[in-house]
């Protein structure tokens, strides 16, 4: 384990290895997405000072431990394996360059409960990042689906819910490189 050249916190050889390729420089996943942010000036969803705040939380929290340079409060165990969360991929995704997360319904709009329950939802959702050493955009399309027989029962009620978010984690996936997320097994 080596140390964030910024905060100090231990970082994994996999994380050195992907900063010192991006960044010329040895940073935590947090410290990344400060640089990118400078780099960029992309205005994300999450303002710079609340999103800075985050940060500064991030690296002051002593329980708040690191596996691969993500903060633990990201990462579910299921099964005995470790899965990032929504939450986490978005993090990461915001210290590789995230411009914008789209999501579009595919199959028909739903009109009742009824067809709800019976329905097989299908989302496309589109990420756009932008490379911090050339400034182009990257985009990252995926698809995500759900129904009554893929979701457990707690989730029926929320299947468009869940197609949108499986779209949407698997796009993330693509763009972070991450594997499988939390939220595929709800």
């Amino acid at each position: 384990m080596e140390n964030c050249e910024k905060c100090g916190k231990e970082i994994s050889e996999k994380i050195v290895e992907y900063s010192i390729s991006n960044y010329n420089q040895k940073l935590c996943m947090p410290c990344q997405s400060i640089e990118t942010q400078k780099k960029t000036k992309i205005q994300s969803p999450i303002t710079e000072s609340v999103y800075n705040e985050n940060i500064k939380q991030t690296q002051t929290k002593e329980e708040d431990k690191e596996f691969d340079g993500i903060p633990t409060r990201f990462i579910k165990i299921i099964n005995g394996k470790k899965y990032i969360t929504h939450e986490g991929l978005v993090f990461v995704a915001h210290a590789k360059g995230l411009k914008s997360i789209k999501s579009e319904l595919i199959t028909k709009p739903i009109q009742t409960e009824e067809e709800l329950k019976q329905s097989f939802i299908i989302f496309k959702s589109i990420i756009t990042t932008i490379d911090p050493e050339t400034k182009q955009e990257i985009i990252y399309e995926a698809y995500g689906d759900a129904c009554a027989i893929n979701v457990g029962s707690q989730i029926k009620p929320h299947i468009l819910r869940m197609a949108e978010t499986r779209a949407i984690n698997r796009a993330l996936r693509l763009a972070t490189g991450m594997g499988t997320s939390a939220e595929e097994f709800d």
